[in-house]
């Protein structure tokens, strides 16, 4: 194991993401409880494993790297991400109306239209 005080990823923000896992599931709580548990030992050896081929990347994320341009992810954009996919929520039909796909849909304040191979708005 690495010393946890030598650490250049951010780690604390996993307790928030932890607490929201929380309120999200609370948010399922009047179905009936998954039993369904992941194998924790094949969980690890393979989160072990990408972790390893992880460290062959060079440290874009860390502003002392001379090739770094672009910024990480914000750490709110990473921990909204992750929650995300405890649910999956691009997994289901826009015609169940639930929040995300509205969230997906934005009014256009023109249509676009085709002419001649080029997009036009029409007014």
């Amino acid at each position: 194991m690495e010393n946890p005080a030598s650490s250049n990823l951010e780690k604390d923000s996993l307790q928030l993401l932890r607490a929201a896992l929380d309120k999200l599931d609370a948010g399922f709580s009047a179905l009936t409880p998954a039993t369904s548990a992941p194998d924790q030992q094949a969980l690890e050896r393979v989160l072990f494993e990408v972790a390893e081929r992880l460290k062959d990347n060079y440290p874009y994320f860390h502003p002392l790297y001379a090739g770094q341009m672009l910024k990480p992810p914000h750490p709110v954009a990473r921990l909204a991400y992750m929650l995300a996919m405890w649910i999956n929520p691009n997994n289901h039909a826009l015609d169940a109306e639930k929040p995300v796909p509205r969230w997906k849909k934005k009014p256009w304040p023109r249509s676009p239209k085709c002419l001649a191979g080029k997009l036009i708005w029409a007014t």
